[in-house]
């Protein structure tokens, strides 16, 4: 019977795996060892993440929290040119979504 793994477990295992591939090519070639550069960070900011108790976007599905805060972050510029104000909009406006 197959278990179903959250976002989260799925990617801890991947980490995981990564680092067991690494290590074990890592006897072998030690210039294989460089792929621990960029697996590292993820590794730490995957913790930060699930440790982390006030944002639950960025702790159930990083990569999806991560996406929704940069584009949020050029919100302004996008809508400069293709949306609407805040105040603008049916039937309730950016403003009045965000009490919510």
């Amino acid at each position: 019977m197959a278990t179903k793994l959250s976002v989260r477990q799925a990617f801890a295992f991947a980490l995981v795996t990564i680092y067991f591939l690494i290590a074990m090519t890592g006897f072998s070639q030690l210039s294989v060892l460089w792929l621990l550069v960029p697996v590292v960070p993820l590794h730490l900011i995957f913790w930060q993440n699930i440790l982390q108790g006030r944002l639950t976007l960025p702790r159930n599905c990083p990569l999806v929290g991560y996406l929704r805060y940069f584009f949020e972050s050029i919100r302004p510029e996008l809508r400069q040119y293709f949306f609407k104000t805040d105040t603008d909009g049916k039937p309730f406006s950016r403003r009045q979504r965000s009490i919510v």
